[in-house]
């Protein structure tokens, strides 16, 4: 990963292997992202770090062996910036097994790590923004929040008919117990492990563009996308007042997942991108 970077001299120094980076993300796009939604000297500083990062960042790409990416769109930006060998190896899991839970019906929600700011930023625009106008439409919806790093009396999040449920001790156990699942990112790069997992549970999802970046399944087939207030709440209540058309969104999302993510798979596309680089005739 990038952020061993400096140590690439000390490893040329003991060993002739090829050194691979394995990019979750473009780094420097996450700070330019983060810089976009700062003002004043928050905005100037966010930006000369953002400055700094690409340069660094540009420097090393160039310094190593091989580049797997983890979305295509990455792949694509790291192939204009240098001339190493670049594969997209995208995120790969084991598909994990849907057990017989009847989720609660309509129950709506977000599971994410709270110690990530991109997190934090979209679950905020959530409850303040998103969540009234779903209320206006459906008095009775409820929204659970869960993840690392929530508190379950965090003032940030509270508001009606909104549930903190902390940090729970089984993600897949939680997330089959509900039915519709929220990404309301803004900010981040590469890919969100919680959407291919919430699609390899058959969840109905309603993301953000960003959400929904670096997976190339398709709006109103395996997920909803909506990055506005307004439409991101007219897709929830849409999935609430039309159950087979969530339960359709969760059964083609598991099948992409099965064709897209399965480890064995990915797997074999790695080996194949190592031997290239170690025989490249």
């Amino acid at each position: 990963g990038l952020y061993l970077a400096p140590y690439l001299a000390l490893i040329r120094q003991y060993s002739k292997a090829p050194v691979i980076l394995r990019a979750h993300n473009v780094e420097y796009m996450l700070w330019k992202r983060r810089t976009q939604e700062r003002t004043g000297l928050k905005k100037w500083w966010f930006a000369s770090l953002t400055k700094k990062l690409h340069a660094f960042e540009i420097h090393f790409l160039k310094q190593v062996d091989g580049i797997a990416a983890i979305t295509a769109d990455d792949a694509a930006y790291f192939k204009t910036q240098t001339h190493v060998p670049v594969a997209v190896i995208t995120f790969a899991m084991p598909i994990p097994e849907v057990k017989a839970v009847i989720p609660e019906v309509g129950s709506i929600f977000h599971l994410g790590a709270m110690d990530w700011q991109p997190n934090r930023d979209g679950v905020r625009w959530l409850v303040r923004e998103v969540w009234p106008i779903v209320l206006k439409e459906k008095p009775a919806a409820k929204l659970h929040l869960a993840g690392r790093y929530l508190q379950v009396d965090d003032p940030e999040f509270k508001g009606k008919n909104i549930i903190l449920d902390g940090e729970v001790d089984d993600a897949h156990a939680y997330m089959q117990q509900k039915s519709i699942q929220l990404i309301p990112l803004h900010a981040g790069g590469g890919m969100r492990v919680k959407l291919i997992e919430g699609m390899a549970l058959q969840k109905a999802i309603v993301a953000t563009s960003i959400g929904a970046e670096g997976v190339s399944g398709k709006h109103n087939h395996e997920f909803l996308i909506a990055d506005d207030a307004t439409t991101f709440a007219q897709a929830i209540v849409l999935l609430l007042n039309n159950p087979e058309h969530a339960t359709a969104l969760g059964n083609n999302a598991r099948k992409y997942v099965q064709e897209q993510f399965e480890r064995k798979k990915i797997t074999e596309f790695l080996l194949q991108f190592y031997t290239r680089i170690i025989n490249p005739s």
